[in-house]
């Protein structure tokens, strides 16, 4: 039998040389690594005749860089996720050397499609259509297009057909489509942008992105329909006139345009006709027809669909967010804020718009902008309060000079219209109505103005980092800055692309007005004004030298949550916080404090002179709860409280989620609730129920116990204050994990003497994650995980509390015997899955650091487990830690040795049946292969005068096909299965190996003999250390 490749027979000699054909960058510099794939590459060359299958593996290209070389060779660092599912399914792992692309995110669409059913007389319902023109280009074309107005669907479509017949410029999408017809997902053909009019008028022009489909729906209606006119239809402008004659549709216009589409007045018809919608091209007709009909009626049938990847996300990660680099276009911008942001004579910043260099030209806007408006004015016509305070919002625009009335026309290219609405937020105590500005509504161009802004890097600190450095503080202040936006100004030569139109009354001329401050909708917003606060602080360090850091470090978007060590220091915080905004402009407002003394230095007298009751008032302010960042905070028992009201106690996944999704707990103080709630949410997704039916009995049973006692919660509450700034005792950071089969978790307490000599133990917090339904996971890697988290959060704890607070030891406790033997040992002993998690917890906290915690002592149980909320009230564990913690050292649990339990050690396989063959020799020449039956020259990996190879011939594959049922059985199955590397380095430090290199002495002079000395003691450090580390990766 002949096998192509090393082992054929028609290869009688060969030379072996470094083959530098097919190159990476990623391979090393050093020939120590390539030489070990190579030796590598040879041995499982021998085992081709075993397995076809293997034969066929072999012959690939890299898994990595697809050339004509061997995978082993890269030695990238593979994704967790990927290696966890290789680990388990025994897969390759495929892994890009460039960075991966994000998953498409499917459109959820509400979709149309024809299902012909026989029917009596059922009547036919009809649906909205109108004749539209297209404008194409900039010599305005125009084609008249049939399209129907669906309110179901999020997304616009259009034929293919139709594109090809108007000849429109598509741009490439990916992005796949559910719920079009009954066939799953559909995979547009690319995406338009068009301009859309009334038929016959120029106005308005409404821009399109369209994703384009094969068909939509061939005839609407089915059938021709007998009509005769209907009285409340008449002298009405209909956007299709032909509506009863079957004609195709060629496009669908969804709900992401219905806002400039729809005018809000509805006509309504006797019983058994259609409605009238008034719309911008006329009235649009829907509803049942009362029609005798016995042939095929076409129904409109309406499908949904969910990212159901983002619900896994809810309760499967609770991240912890990572620092990250600026991206070029990021770069670009803060260096674009840094050349171009001034401050004028009162202090106040200006800022200039980032547009992008290469930003598309925006087409005419003012048309959709007024169109939009119109329906804004019939809304509000309707609700008179609403009116009257939404006109008041923008006339304080207005009288604050934020916003300025306009005459002049610049050209189409020099300004940008927009669209604008209101939003009513009840629980907002300042600002109750609300104008939101919606600048990606696009321009006949095609392009919004967000289209062509940069966005900026993200400067908003982590809410968790700014809520643990607030539990620092023994004095606790809070405050926001008001009208953060509107205080920062924009160039004078970027106002006109913030253009809107109003008016007061409908009896009104419409005018022109442009905003001449930071707008809130539009992209660059956020950098803008989180960049100039920083700037500020940056600006006024010298001048004040309390508040800069606290701008710098304290501030989430617009609140400032600070606090000081003394009264006296937190009342000379406040004033220079007042002192520094108001260089700028900016007004603190919404003053919050434990301390009496410092709500007494803000709040109103109602008189000239200083007035006594100004402590008393401040006392009664201080007894209100108030939200900090989302978490209630009792400013006089300064604790943190907790309070979820159900809206619903009906059982389904949609209110599940919905009620879940109420517990905010971003320090994750509420974990073992959490928990519970979100492996609840695991069970409804592994239940396969659908959005609005109702679960099986053991979900519905678990969902109101959890109902039912979830006010309880309000009984919990967390000191905010939890160190101990004035005693000089050193503190300690304490962190317990643990797993369960529904998931894992992890907590960090701090332990420390008071100022009477008790030793304290407060919670700072915790995080929890459901065990992945995709990959299944042994107990003992759930633990291994949950020792991965903890090591993220104590890691996470050190670096936010550096430089304020002063950490004397760091203890990390499981009750998994099990990973602490890995933690003990080398991380290269160790599979794959086990060996990388290690070397990542290592990195962050030592193994000598690592203890062993009694499962009755563990909180993190709690965590892994889930708990009812009645459960956790009464769980003092979970609040302070174990008890012993509270005793000295010496009462901590005795700690012994770590023990080998394990079974994730690397297998090591011995071959004396092929060994016993195997014969050596060396010489200082290219090697003959008909010569020998096995030879090996030492090298060392600096580049030697020899070159190294290991040759397996026909007596390796009659060796290791007599023991392939024996004791070789299971490393082969590794190597197919796994490709990993096993037992070479055991074979080639092996005693028959002593007698063979004796014979190739022999051969030698003296000479040559040193030589062979030298390389064989080089090599095999070399070969020794090589393959220890590739014990690290995947073939």
């Amino acid at each position: 039998m002949e096998y192509p490749g090393f082992f054929s027979k028609e290869f009688d000699s060969f030379d072996m040389w470094l083959c530098t054909l097919n190159p990476c960058a990623d391979e090393r510099n050093g020939f120590g690594f390539q030489y070990s794939a190579l030796i590598y590459e040879l041995i499982l060359s021998a085992l081709l005749i075993l397995d076809q299958d293997l034969r066929t593996w072999l012959r690939d290209d890299s898994r990595t860089c697809h050339k004509r070389h061997h995978s082993l060779l890269h030695f990238t660092n593979q994704p967790a996720q990927a290696l966890a599912v290789a680990s388990e399914t025994k897969q390759p792992i495929v892994v890009p050397l460039t960075p991966m692309q994000e998953k498409p995110t499917p459109i959820a669409v509400h979709g149309n499609c024809a299902s012909k059913l026989p029917l009596a007389r059922t009547g036919t319902v009809l649906l909205s259509t109108a004749l539209v023109d297209i404008v194409i280009g900039n010599n305005m074309t125009i084609s008249t297009v049939r399209c129907m107005v669906d309110t179901g669907s999020q997304a616009s479509f259009i034929t293919e057909a139709c594109v090809q017949r108007l000849g429109l410029a598509r741009r490439h999408s990916n992005v796949p489509v559910f719920g079009i017809g009954d066939t799953g997902p559909v995979h547009p053909k690319g995406l338009v942008s068009c301009s859309i009019a009334p038929k016959g008028q120029q106005q308005p022009v409404i821009p399109v992105n369209a994703l384009i489909l094969p068909e939509l729906i061939p005839k609407m209606p089915s059938v021709p329909l007998p009509y005769t006119g209907w009285s409340h239809l008449k002298n009405l402008k209909l956007a299709d006139p032909d509506f009863h004659t079957p004609q195709p549709v060629e496009m669908l216009l969804g709900a992401d345009i219905l806002s400039h589409v729809l005018l809000g007045n509805t006509i309504v018809g006797p019983p058994g006709t259609p409605i009238a919608m008034n719309s911008v091209f006329g009235y649009l007709l829907l509803g049942k027809l009362d029609l005798d009909s016995s042939v095929p009626t076409s129904f409109q049938v309406c499908f949904s669909s969910f990212d159901n990847d983002n619900l896994q996300r809810f309760w499967e990660l609770e991240s912890i967010p990572e620092k990250r680099s600026y991206t070029p276009d990021e770069e670009l911008c803060e260096s674009f804020f840094q050349k171009t942001h001034t401050r004028n004579a009162d202090g106040r910043y200006v800022v200039a718009l980032p547009f992008k260099p290469d930003a598309p030209s925006l087409g005419e806007s003012r048309s959709i902008a007024l169109a939009r408006f119109h329906k804004l004015e019939y809304r509000l016509e309707r609700n008179l309060k609403l009116k009257a305070d939404y006109h008041a919002c923008l006339q304080e625009y207005v009288d604050l000079n934020h916003m300025e009335l306009v005459d002049d026309q610049p050209s189409v290219s020099e300004s940008y219209y927009i669209p604008h609405h209101c939003v009513v937020k009840e629980s907002s105590e300042s600002t109750p109505t609300r104008v939101v500005y919606d600048a990606g509504c696009r321009s006949t161009s095609g392009y919004s103005l967000n289209d062509v802004l940069l966005t900026g890097p993200k400067l908003h600190m982590d809410i968790v980092d700014v809520l643990l450095k607030f539990r620092v503080h023994s004095i606790a202040l809070t405050a926001d800055i008001k009208q953060m936006y509107r205080n920062i100004l924009v160039r004078e030569s970027d106002k006109d692309f913030q253009r809107i139109v109003w008016r007061t009354s409908p009896e009104q001329t419409i005018r022109d007005y442009r905003l001449r401050t930071v707008t809130f909708g539009v992209k660059s917003s956020p950098y803008l004004a989180l960049r100039t606060i920083k700037q500020l602080a940056q600006d006024e360090a010298e001048r004040f030298k309390l508040a800069s850091p606290v701008l710098l470090n304290d501030v989430f978007v617009d609140d400032v949550v600070s606090g000081e060590d003394s009264e006296v220091s937190a009342l000379a915080l406040q004033q220079e916080l007042i002192g520094i905004c108001g260089a700028a402009g900016f007004e603190l407002r919404k003053w919050h404090s434990n301390s009496p003394a410092l709500l007494a230095a803000v709040l109103p007298s109602e008189s000239h002179g200083e007035r006594p009751e100004n402590v008393l008032f401040a006392e009664m302010e201080i007894d209100k709860k108030v939200k900090v960042l989302g978490l209630q905070w009792n400013p006089k028992s300064d604790s943190f409280n907790f309070k979820v009201q159900v809206s619903s106690i009906k059982c389904t996944k949609r209110v599940i989620l919905s009620e879940i999704a109420k517990i905010y707990d971003p320090l994750g103080l509420l974990s073992p609730v959490t928990l519970f709630a979100k492996h609840l949410i695991q069970l409804l997704w592994i239940a396969k129920v659908d959005w609005d039916e109702t679960p099986p009995v053991d979900i519905v049973n678990s969902w109101s116990s959890f109902v039912d006692e979830l006010p309880l919660i309000s009984q919990i509450s967390f000191p905010r204050y939890i160190f101990n700034n004035t005693n000089p005792e050193p503190i300690q950071i304490h962190g317990f994990a643990d797993a369960s089969e529904k998931g894992f978790g992890a907590c960090v307490y701090i332990r420390y003497k008071d100022q009477e000599d008790f030793i304290q133990t407060h919670l700072i917090i915790a995080k929890t994650r459901v065990a992945p339904l995709s990959v299944r996971l042994t107990i003992p890697r759930l633990e291994l995980m949950a020792a991965v988290l903890l090591s993220k959060l104590i890691e996470k704890v050190m670096l936010t509390y550096s430089g304020r607070v002063r950490f004397d030891q760091v203890y990390a406790w499981s009750d998994a015997s099990i990973v602490l033997a890995w933690l003990h040992s080398s991380p290269h002993e160790w599979k794959t899955f086990v060996s990388n998690r290690v070397s990542e917890i290592l990195r962050r906290i030592p193994a000598d650091r690592w203890r062993h915690v009694p499962s009755a002592d563990n909180p993190a149980d709690a965590a892994s487990r889930g708990l009812l909320p009645a459960a956790l009230v009464q769980h003092d564990l979970w609040y302070h830690g174990p008890s012993w913690l509270h005793l000295g050292q010496n009462s901590w649990p005795i700690q012994n040795p770590v023990r080998d339990t394990c079974e994730e050690k690397r297998n090591v396989s011995f071959i004396p049946h092929v060994l016993n063959r195997i014969q050596v020799r060396a010489e200082r020449r290219p090697v003959q292969c008909g010569d020998i039956d096995f030879f090996e020259v030492f090298s060392c990996s600096t580049g030697s005068v020899t070159t190294s190879v290991i040759v397996l011939k026909e007596e390796a594959i009659t060796g290791i096909s007599r023991i392939g049922n024996d004791m070789f059985q299971q490393n082969i199955g590794n190597t197919i299965n796994t490709r990993t590397i096993d037992s070479l380095n055991q074979i080639l430090t092996n005693p028959w190996y002593r007698s063979y290199y004796d014979r190739a002495y022999n051969l030698y002079s003296n000479e040559n003999r040193k030589t062979l000395n030298a390389t064989k003691k080089a090599f095999m450090g070399t070969l020794e250390h090589n393959f220890s580390q590739i014990h690290h990766y995947s073939y």
